[in-house]
């Protein structure tokens, strides 16, 4: 499955992506981001908001979705996108929820 990033330039020169998916983001899939080194706060969870944060990098949308806002500071943020999008390719791709047989 592939993920389109696209580039948003805002405010004082900072880059914005949106990552585009061909299947949405489920609540099921966080373990896996989790398991990366990326943590969920649990209000968001709870409220349906899909926000996950690590390695510098911030991402955000709602649970269901196929548009994620992503956020990436500080140096290196080419890399630090690649890993994220590898991550949540294969957290994506995970089809069935975990406790389902």
């Amino acid at each position: 499955m592939a993920i389109n990033r696209r580039l948003v330039r805002s405010c004082c020169g900072r880059k914005n992506f949106f990552f585009e998916t061909e299947k949405p983001i489920r609540k099921f899939q966080l373990p896996i981001l989790e398991r990366a080194g990326y943590t969920a706060p649990k209000n968001f969870y709870v409220a349906g908001i899909f926000y996950v944060r690590g390695h510098d990098v911030i991402a955000t949308s709602s649970y269901g979705t196929t548009r994620i806002s992503v956020h990436c500071h500080g140096a290196d943020c080419e890399n630090k996108l690649n890993e994220f999008e590898k991550v949540l390719e294969e957290a994506i791709n995970t089809d069935k929820h975990p406790d389902s047989k």
